[in-house]
């Protein structure tokens, strides 16, 4: 992996928050290292942030600068979104159960989209005939922005902020065409077919009530300040 991408991962960080030489994305390295049975998703971070300190002279501060955002919002007409609790006995699948989904065993609809058992908990991606379809089963609105981030990065490179004021947890989906070309080959159909990823996906976002409003505002990245191009041994 790239440097660049280890301390985005270290510091949990999309690609743009960070700020540094160019050449962090071009040399390659392999770290082995042991995580302690039972270690938390944050104290491996920080692990990685020490490693990073130590192997590579990393010197690095968090920043605020003004940059174009997007605003998730209510629209006018008011969110269309059903909102759901874990059922009555518990969870049974899905990530918070211990159980997981498997997609590909499950039955699927008339459309080709796998059928979700009661009792599902989590967000469920899957592909149909060139579309993804991703499934919100009671899940608060910060996962709906983190899906959003991660959809639009590509090309549009900017945080999600929401400003929905939704407080409580939901089930919903959304359905969007897939421009990729591999997914297209692997959904049988011609390069082109499919239509330009952002309409559909904002089309998604309107039939829930909701809207993508481009705005500006303070955003955290992180600035390297010294890193070392070679790092020193055990």
């Amino acid at each position: 992996m790239s440097l660049s991408l280890i301390i985005q991962k270290a510091y949990n960080l999309r690609p743009w928050l960070l700020l540094g030489p160019a050449w962090l994305g071009d040399d390659k390295w392999d770290i082995v290292a042991k995580i302690p049975q039972g270690a938390t998703k944050e104290e491996v971070d920080l692990m990685l942030q020490n490693l990073l300190a130590e192997r590579f002279g990393l010197v690095a501060h968090r920043e605020i600068r003004p940059s174009p955002i997007y605003e998730l919002a209510v629209a006018n007409d008011g969110p269309k979104l059903t909102e759901a609790e874990d059922p009555p006995g518990g969870v049974k699948y899905g990530p918070s159960s211990g159980v997981p989904v498997r997609l590909a065993t499950l039955p699927r609809d008339k459309d080709g989209w796998p059928v979700l058992p009661p009792g599902s908990k989590g967000v469920f991606p899957s592909m149909s005939g060139g579309n993804f379809r991703w499934e919100f089963r009671i899940q608060p609105i910060s996962e709906f922005v983190a899906f959003l981030e991660r959809e639009l990065s590509a090309r549009d490179k900017r945080p999600v902020v929401d400003k929905t004021g939704l407080a409580g947890t939901y089930r919903f989906q959304v359905t969007f065409g897939s421009d990729d070309p591999r997914d297209m080959r692997a959904a049988g159909l011609p390069e082109g077919a499919s239509s330009d990823l952002r309409p559909r996906l904002d089309d998604a976002i309107n039939k829930l009530g909701l809207r993508l409003v481009s705005s500006k505002g303070p955003v955290g990245v992180l600035v390297v300040d010294h890193v070392n191009r070679t790092a020193t041994e055990n």
